[in-house]
């Protein structure tokens, strides 16, 4: 009986509580109104300032390192292979400086990345700017663009951001892409070079030991030596 009291005395306590805090939302609902109203007004003013950012993103699943390949078929072969290769992934070239000097140049991306700096009217950097470096747009460029790896797909996600322009990131990643391809091609091929350089300088120099021991054994069956000397270094 004692603790129906209780529970009876707590439930009208919570019933006070509840009619004096909506006395006192009464008595202060202009306050409250007004105070409502002024933050839904800094956030419509802050959606129509500020600057628009526009993004693009892409996924991508590389198929692996473009030295991969060449590597594990040349490691099958009978000759010595230097390990030390110029493997480079599509991360890597993602996030690259040349990558991002490629992308200003192609479309002038200075007076769009340092617009404060810039006279549009004039077409030149105002008087009292120092202009800015492809250096510096490189910086910039940083802040906009992204490669993440998920690590158990093994999938890339790139991501443009540009303010102001909504065409200008798909024109970045599509070009970046573009640049990615032919970079990577031409590292592959640059080191399939390399590999057959080094592969026909080794095979020479086997044919030359080939001939020498051909000359020894020859030499040792018509008496000429005793015996054959050890011919083959490292």
């Amino acid at each position: 009986m004692n603790k129906e009291r209780e529970n009876l005395y707590c439930y009208e306590d919570d019933e006070i509580d509840l009619y004096q805090l909506w006395l006192t939302l009464k008595k202060r609902k202009f306050t409250v109104l007004l105070t409502t109203l002024f933050f839904i007004a800094i956030s419509t003013a802050y959606a129509l300032l500020a600057t628009p950012v526009y993004k693009t993103e892409a996924t991508l699943v590389p198929l692996g390192e473009t030295s991969g390949g060449v590597s594990s078929l040349l490691s099958a072969l009978p000759i010595p292979v230097p390990t030390q290769t110029e493997g480079v992934s599509v991360k890597a070239v993602l996030k690259s400086r040349t990558l991002k000097e490629k992308l200003i140049e192609k479309f002038n991306l200075l007076p769009l990345l340092f617009s404060d700096k810039w006279d549009p009217e004039t077409k030149s950097w105002k008087p009292d700017e120092e202009p800015p470096t492809i250096l510096d747009g490189v910086e910039k460029l940083k802040d906009l663009m992204s490669v993440s790896e998920d690590k158990d797909t093994g999938t890339l996600t790139f991501r443009v951001l540009f303010p102001k322009d909504y065409q200008m990131p798909y024109k970045l990643a599509e070009e970046a892409l573009k640049i990615t391809d032919q970079i990577l091609n031409e590292k592959s091929a640059k080191l399939a070079k390399l590999y057959t350089a080094y592969i026909k300088s080794q095979l020479d120099k086997a044919k030359e030991k080939y001939k020498l021991l051909e000359k020894v054994y020859q030499d040792f069956l018509k008496g000429k030596i005793k015996e054959v000397p050890f011919i083959f270094d490292e």
